[in-house]
């Protein structure tokens, strides 16, 4: 690797670290129902819209409980019963 290299690893892991925190973090969202309870893969509504979602924690959801974005992967939101 040449020097430039390294200075570009150095300047993308400290950008890496001083990311902001997703826009959605923390707002709520409404569960609508379980697509796969083994994976944790629910539907959710957020923004007007229904999304695909990833369920963290172990807590049991019914429809219309009130969820909390923790970010996005992609057109996932990953989401928690308490805020963040």
């Amino acid at each position: 690797k040449t020097d430039w290299d390294l200075l570009d690893e150095v300047n993308r892991e400290k950008t890496r670290q001083q990311q902001m925190p997703p826009i959605d973090a923390g707002m709520p969202a409404s569960f609508e129902s379980w697509v796969d309870t083994g994976s944790r893969l629910a539907r959710v509504r957020y923004r007007g819209a229904s999304w695909d979602a990833r369920v963290e924690g172990g807590e049991g959801l019914e429809p219309g409980a009130t969820v909390y974005v923790l970010a996005a992967d992609g057109n996932t939101l990953r989401v928690a019963k308490s805020r963040p």
